[in-house]
């Protein structure tokens, strides 16, 4: 996965290494080409139909979270990787690269992966399947609160494979209300490439048994910070505050992040109203 050409990647790299392109002068194109991407991922997972969405629904106004924080993630994004090209312009004794070496830091080479391809290519299939995935479970999880009434309760279902995590396998079967506290941390995606899901479970059609408190409260937390949330109750596909992006930027450039890197931003949204109580079951099947 990559978003630029050949030419547009030559281009960035010129500007780079003459300085029309720094941590203070970032390019709107490398921005665009991001937040495009990502926006078509969220798009995707919330299920390609944003245009049927009625304004001021549940629905519309959560994607317009994903939109302004999918925004964030973009400036930030841009901002650190050319952060970490632009510094390779000169070596450590302060001389400047020749163009040839600069651009092998950049682009790599059969021997080592370049900055950009780090960012473009690994990171960036990463984010998008990220960006998909959780879309999917915010748009999910609003159906299932709709759903409560029907369907009270959920079981955590891994991919039952080989390749699911140690953590994961521990939440495989775990039933607990969909008003539970569980499920404002445990909602997958709980990982870069989770593949868990969510069952809706009738206690007058489904057998089963609600895993006990004690049990939950030895549950392991997720894989990273950054999944501990319910997208649907965050407005999250990246969380600002703890993603590396946009938590690590360094204090001279901080005005600089509050205002996106002064990249076009849709307008913050107001907060999600947040969603009815679900009252407890009044049955369980045992």
């Amino acid at each position: 996965m990559s978003i630029f050409d050949k030419v547009e990647l030559e281009r960035l790299l010129t500007n780079l290494y003459s300085g029309a392109v720094n941590s203070t002068r970032l390019p709107v194109d490398l921005y665009n080409a991001t937040l495009l991407l990502l926006l078509k991922a969220v798009y995707k997972g919330f299920g390609n139909n944003a245009s049927e969405l009625v304004d001021g629904s549940p629905e519309m106004d959560l994607l317009k979270h994903y939109e302004h924080n999918i925004a964030i993630f973009s400036g930030a994004k841009t901002f650190q990787q050319v952060k970490d090209m632009s510094s390779l312009v000169f070596t450590e004794n302060g001389y400047k690269r020749d163009y040839s070496e600069f651009k092998k830091l950049i682009t790599g080479d059969k021997f080592h992966e370049g900055i950009f391809a780090k960012y473009n290519k690994n990171y960036l299939k990463t984010e998008y399947n990220t960006a998909i995935s959780t879309a999917q479970m915010g748009r999910e999880w609003l159906q299932i609160e709709d759903d409560a009434d029907v369907f009270p309760y959920l079981k955590y279902v891994t991919a039952h494979d080989e390749r699911v995590r140690h953590a994961h396998q521990q939440w495989d079967g775990v039933v607990r209300p969909v008003g539970d506290a569980f499920w404002t941390t445990h909602v997958p995606p709980n990982g870069f490439n989770c593949r868990c899901r969510l069952m809706q479970l009738n206690p007058d059609d489904d057998i089963f048994s609600v895993t006990p408190d004690d049990v939950i409260k030895t549950m392991p937390k997720t894989d990273s910070p950054l999944f501990q949330m319910n997208p649907a109750k965050s407005g999250y596909i990246f969380d600002p505050s703890i993603h590396p992006y946009t938590k690590n930027v360094e204090e001279r450039f901080k005005v600089s992040a509050s205002q996106n890197f002064g990249f076009p931003t849709p307008p913050k949204p107001a907060p999600l109203k947040p969603t009815p109580k679900i009252k407890p079951p009044k049955k369980n099947k045992e």
